[in-house]
């Protein structure tokens, strides 16, 4: 089976090797048509050897075409979820992109969530729509993650978290067991979190503290 892509965002280079992954299988093969980018400056060049093909209009004809979607948006939550957004209003569906190796047994998996290598996503957590999990990152069981956060490189969450939607885990970042962070809210990179966060909240250092 063949299942064709448009990738938004001509940046993660990652997301290409990712792919390459998950069709050695040889069972379930997804192909790259090309990237989508609002940056006139990539228009018709080349990105890790695939077109970058213009922004989200350039592909509208084909939204009845049964193609996925995938966004590799990261550095900017705003952008990922607009540019979501613009998609879905367009009738694109979307696809989850986790890397072959990720053991998702046991687990709850929303739509359009961007899993790195070596990442860990342990038993009984739930992960909700168009989440990305950076490289080397681990979320232990019982632990729930909004949609539309960003988890970055290396960062550890302990058991039973829970993550609201559109935050911002910075890289090393660590979560201790049974903490709630709110909707909206920052960790800074590097910082331990050891009591709740409240929404819409910027913290950092160790342990972390409201900036």
């Amino acid at each position: 089976m063949t299942q064709d892509i448009f990738i938004i965002g001509a940046t993660t280079p990652t997301i290409v090797r990712i792919i390459d992954d998950i069709n050695l299988d040889n069972i379930y093969t997804l192909n790259i048509l090309g990237f989508i980018d609002n940056d006139t400056v990539k228009h018709g060049s080349k990105f890790m050897s695939y077109d970058v093909i213009g922004p989200q209009d350039a592909v509208i004809f084909l939204k009845n075409h049964n193609i996925k979607v995938v966004n590799t948006i990261a550095g900017s939550i705003k952008s990922r979820i607009e540019s979501t957004k613009q998609f879905i209003d367009l009738g694109f569906e979307f696809i989850s992109i986790m890397h072959p190796l990720i053991n998702l047994k046991y687990t709850e998996l929303g739509v359009g969530i961007l899993a790195q290598e070596g990442v860990i996503i342990q038993p009984e957590v739930k992960i909700n729509s168009h989440v990305v999990i950076s490289s080397r990152s681990c979320i232990a069981h019982n632990s729930v993650i909004g949609e539309y956060t960003f988890i970055g490189p290396s960062v550890y969450v302990c058991g039973r978290v829970k993550i609201g939607k559109n935050c911002y885990i910075g890289v090393g970042a660590k979560i201790l067991p049974d903490i709630k962070i709110g909707d909206n809210s920052v960790v800074a990179a590097g910082s331990i979190v050891t009591k709740d966060v409240s929404k819409n909240s910027r913290v950092c250092g160790i342990p972390a503290k409201v900036f």
